[in-house]
C-alpha cells in the first residue's frame, strides 16, 4: 500500500513542486522532470510492472489511440479558437523555440506515459477512480505552469488533462 503512495509522491508531486514553486528554473526544469520519468521507467523495470498494466500494451494502444488523437485534435482546436477569439498569438515565435522544434512529440507522448500510464495506474492502487483522475488532470497541469501566463495555462491544461486521465481511466 505504501510503495504506490511514496512512488507517487516521491516520482510525480515532488518534481512538480520543485517546477511549480520556482526552485528549480530554466532549462533546469525540463531536467529535473526528465530525470523524474527516468526514474519513473527504472521503477517500472525493478518492480516489473508489466506495460499492459500501465496501458502501454500493444492491442491497448491500438485501441485508445484513436480516442487520444481525437482528443488532441480538438483540444488543439479548442486551443487555437481561444487564441483567436482572445487575440493571443501563441505561435509567433514558435520558430525560436527549440522545444517545438525538436522536443514537442517526444515530450507528449512521454506525459501520456508518465502522467496517465504511470501515475495514475499507481495511484489507482489506493484512491478511487474519481479521485484519481482529478489529481492526475492536476499534476498534467501543474506540469505545465511553467509556461506564461501561468493562471491561463493551468486552467487550459487542467481540461486537457482531465480528458486525457478520463481516457486513461475507461
Amino acid at each position: 500500500m505504501w510503495l504506490p503512495i511514496l512512488t507517487v509522491v516521491i516520482l510525480g508531486v515532488v518534481p512538480l513542486a520543485l517546477v511549480v514553486s520556482g526552485v528549480v528554473s530554466g532549462i533546469r526544469r525540463f531536467l529535473v522532470l526528465s530525470v523524474s520519468a527516468a526514474l519513473m521507467i527504472a521503477a517500472i523495470i525493478a518492480t516489473q510492472i508489466p506495460l499492459g498494466e500501465i496501458g502501454w500494451h500493444p492491442g491497448t494502444v491500438r485501441q485508445a489511440l484513436p480516442w487520444y488523437l481525437g482528443f488532441a485534435v480538438v483540444g488543439a482546436a479548442a486551443i487555437y479558437w481561444y487564441a483567436r477569439y482572445k487575440k493571443i498569438n501563441p505561435l509567433r515565435e514558435w520558430r525560436q523555440d527549440p522545444h517545438f522544434w525538436f522536443w514537442f512529440m517526444p515530450i507528449s507522448i512521454g506525459q501520456q506515459f508518465v502522467f496517465f500510464g504511470f501515475l495514475q495506474s499507481r495511484l489507482d492502487q489506493f484512491l478511487p477512480t474519481v479521485f484519481t483522475v482529478a489529481f492526475s488532470a492536476v499534476m498534467f497541469a501543474s506540469a505545465h505552469v511553467m509556461y506564461r501566463p501561468r493562471g491561463r495555462t493551468f486552467a487550459m491544461t487542467l481540461f486537457g488533462g482531465l480528458g486525457f486521465a478520463i481516457l486513461y481511466a475507461v
